[in-house]
């Protein structure tokens, strides 16, 4: 299969074209956010520090870098720390979208999936990638970092803009139309799991996978 890149910020054209399940490796500009950052952004109301736009940035990392500041005053990022999407939901499980309605961003990258993502990612008409990949492999992608923001909250916590080139390998979890592979993962599951109880003479029985 041929190596497919995507260049960051995404176009509508390049929206379009992305579906459920492909893999991707992106170049371009994004930046990073913890959870210090959502508290910020989305609980305080706080303006951004930059504008992202401006600077051709469009897609959003859940997570951190491990940074060592060089004598020169440059930045060395050791690696990048991709942070599940649930973690940065907070309370009521909204709070990444109210960042992605708020500012306006096209692409999320994460660990793992992200509740609502099949209905925010084409009410937002944004794409979420999950990350699969290697710290260590990911902060090998970054080509330079553009700007730091926020440096009080510690390197980790901070907001950092990083030039990437064919970063990856992504998964698109959920494509801008609503489709999500954790959904139909999920929906094969829940028929495979009442075709087990059916089989046993338990149909119409209720399961929970949580405790």
């Amino acid at each position: 299969m041929e190596k497919r890149i995507v260049q960051l910020p995404l176009t509508e054209e390049t929206k379009k074209s992305l579906k459920a399940g492909d893999i991707v490796y992106l170049s371009g500009r994004i930046f990073n956010a913890r959870s210090r950052w959502y508290l910020r952004v989305v609980q305080e109301g706080r303006p951004l520090p930059v504008d992202i736009h401006a600077k051709g940035v469009g897609a959003i990392f859940h997570g951190g870098p491990i940074v060592k500041k060089k004598a020169d005053g440059s930045y060395q990022i050791k690696s990048l720390v991709p942070m599940p999407g649930w973690v940065m939901n907070g309370e009521g499980g909204t709070r990444t979208w109210q960042a992605v309605e708020k500012i306006g961003l096209d692409a999320i990258v994460c660990k793992g999936m992200i509740d609502g993502s099949s209905t925010y990612c084409k009410k937002l008409n944004c794409v979420h990638f999950a990350a699969p990949g290697t710290w260590i492999h990911l902060a090998k992608s970054i080509v330079e970092v553009k700007e730091v923001h926020w440096e009080e909250l510690g390197y980790t916590e901070a907001m950092w803009i990083f030039e990437i080139k064919e970063m990856g390998p992504f998964i698109v979890e959920t494509d801008a139309d609503g489709v999500s592979l954790y959904d139909q993962v999920k929906d094969n599951l829940d028929d495979k799991i009442n075709k087990l109880y059916e089989r046993e003479g338990l149909k119409g029985f209720k399961y929970s996978l949580t405790p």
